[in-house]
């Protein structure tokens, strides 16, 4: 799995604040940004997905039931 993260900048210069990159937090700080806001996302791990890469299997359809994952979400579309 690739980690990225960075030191935290200077908070005073982003519009939008979004703790955590979960799938609320992804969809949030991708809204506002596509809206023109400047958007700092801060997240604890070094990779997106929050509590839905804390489980085995499937998780909010992200990936077809079974024993091989074949993923079925491409992206985020355009509005």
């Amino acid at each position: 799995m690739d980690f990225y993260s960075k030191p935290v900048r200077d908070l005073r210069h982003s519009d939008v604040l979004v703790i955590g990159g979960g799938s609320a937090g992804a969809t949030a700080a991708i809204t506002a940004a596509r809206e023109g806001a400047s958007v700092t996302l801060v997240e604890r791990y070094g990779f997106m997905g929050g509590i839905s890469t804390q489980v085995l299997d499937t998780f909010y359809g992200f990936y077809t039931p079974g024993q091989e994952a074949k993923k079925v979400v491409g992206g985020v579309p355009d509005l």
